[in-house]
């Protein structure tokens, strides 16, 4: 798998089973994150940031071999990491 970087204007980035070799990257305006990620939580560094909405992760976590950072605003994440 290769590393995922996505941006989207004004509507969802829905992810399903994303697998992802190093790093993924979800950033979003006016919509929301949601799906779910192949590996466990534990495999990932975290970055969150979150503006006007929810957020089911963590803000920061560090540990992982991979990195997962998601940017939204004025809409919710809800990531689950399946693995």
């Amino acid at each position: 798998s290769k590393d995922v970087s996505l941006t989207a204007n004004g509507c969802d980035i829905v992810c399903d089973m994303l697998g992802v070799g190093e790093a993924v990257s979800l950033v979003s305006k006016n919509g929301g994150i949601s799906g779910t990620i192949v590996g466990g939580m534990d495999d990932f560094s975290i970055a969150c940031r979150i503006k006007k909405g929810e957020c089911n992760l963590p803000e920061s976590k560090e540990g992982g071999e991979k990195s997962f950072s998601a940017d939204c605003n004025n809409g919710d994440i809800n990531i689950k990491f399946i693995g």
